[in-house]
């Protein structure tokens, strides 16, 4: 994976250069097809000192991009908490991949484990016979 880092209003220094690179290259564990990876850092002039960090990452896949952005008070902490929301991200698309593979959606697969096991307490219906006679004794009870 190509990773791009570009800073804006400030010297990037070469260490968190690197401290960038290596983080958002753990992604890569998540979805190992992933073709390149832009991250921009960035220091806003605001009133606040609290969020004057802002750390954007992109990352291609194919047509799909993901994208998170995190505001810190210090450059570190903005880029584990970018870091953070592209894993989630990454891990619920790997997980609708799945499940559309498999035929369900994710939300289906988790009501369905929350539900539990469904034994009903009665015998199921395996096979249902139709004749003519046993279908026309049906219509005459219902008129």
């Amino acid at each position: 994976m190509l990773i791009i880092t570009k800073a804006r209003k400030f010297k990037l220094t070469q260490s968190l250069r690197a401290l960038a690179q290596r983080k958002v290259a753990k992604l890569e564990r998540y979805m190992p097809e992933l073709d390149r990876a832009e991250v921009e850092l960035n220091i806003e002039q605001t009133r606040s000192v609290v969020d004057r960090a802002v750390v954007n990452v992109r990352l291609f896949h194919g047509r799909t991009v993901f994208r998170a952005q995190e505001r810190a008070t210090q450059m570190q902490v903005a880029v584990d908490s970018v870091v953070d929301k592209l894993e989630s991200q990454l891990q619920n698309y790997r997980a609708r991949q799945r499940a559309q593979v498999r035929g369900r959606t994710a939300d289906e697969r988790v009501v369905a484990v929350e539900a539990g096991p469904t034994t009903p307490p009665y015998p199921l219906l395996l096979r249902r016979e139709t004749s003519e006679a046993t279908s026309k004794a049906a219509q005459s009870v219902r008129e």
